[in-house]
């Protein structure tokens, strides 16, 4: 298994998450609004959260950066793999994006939005070391992609490249989240309803109808590069959802760029 770099517990979940703002009628004509945070993890586990009726505070920050990318910058202080037990290698990761383990993550979530329900994911650049005996690049790719698919990531394109001195691919991939997550997203969002006991006033038809609207939307695309060096496969990728692609993919691609071995 490919397991990212210092802590070694295997490939970061991706997270689907769903916010499910409904309206429901009370007693006495009393209306109010329900809204639950539904995550659905990439090994089917889910959490509900109750959130609180305030504006969503992420919605700003989001539509600003996903319309300008203004904010966006590298560090100026490059992460560097000192340990003397590794191929050595530096790369510049974005600027203020959170740092856990082997994963870089925006501080915003870019956001889709249908009807009642809205799909929020981060982008993030993720780095990956494994030790693993192989005799060739060709022979590192194959592995790669086997192992990717058990998490779900189809490698759409494969070019070799030599790239900052060193010979390995680019690599370009997709996650068809949405689908992935349908059916424990739809028996969550059916318990939620269940467990109102009053009546909704937007029909359940419509709430299945904008999930399967975020659904369709919610593909993540990836791209990366993959060394072999020392005996160990090294990739350094960025991911991000696809209807946002066209403003992520320069930004993370320029963090990814970086990348060098010592």
């Amino acid at each position: 298994m490919l397991k990212f770099f210092v802590n070694q517990k295997g490939i970061a979940p991706v997270i689907l998450v769903i916010i499910l703002s409904v309206v429901f009628a009370g007693a006495f004509g009393v209306v109010y609004q329900s809204r639950k945070e539904i995550k659905v993890r990439s090994d089917k586990t889910s959490e509900v959260t109750q959130l609180k009726d305030s504006p969503d505070p992420m919605s700003a920050s989001t539509n600003t950066e996903a319309k300008t990318g203004q904010k966006f910058k590298l560090s100026s202080k490059p992460f560097e793999q000192k340990d003397s037990a590794l191929p050595q290698f530096s790369f510049y990761p974005p600027d203020g994006w959170l740092k856990d383990k082997g994963t870089y993550t925006a501080l915003f979530k870019d956001k889709i939005s249908v009807g009642v329900a809205y799909l929020a994911l981060a982008p993030s650049v993720n780095l990956a070391v494994v030790q693993r005996d192989l005799d060739s690049l060709e022979e590192v790719l194959a592995f790669v992609k086997t192992e990717v698919k058990k998490s779900s990531i189809d490698i759409t394109s494969a070019r070799k490249t030599k790239f900052n001195g060193t010979e390995g691919y680019l690599l370009e991939g997709k996650i068809k989240y949405g689908e992935l997550s349908r059916k424990v997203l739809e028996e969550e969002i059916d318990k939620e309803i269940k467990n109102a006991q009053k009546k909704v006033i937007v029909s359940k038809d419509q709430i299945k109808k904008d999930i399967d609207e975020i659904v369709r939307k919610s593909d993540v695309k990836v791209i990366g590069y993959l060394f072999y060096k020392d005996g160990y496969i090294i990739t350094v990728s960025g991911r991000a959802l696809e209807e946002y692609w066209s403003q992520r993919n320069p930004q993370l691609k320029s963090s990814l760029d970086t990348f060098k071995f010592e």
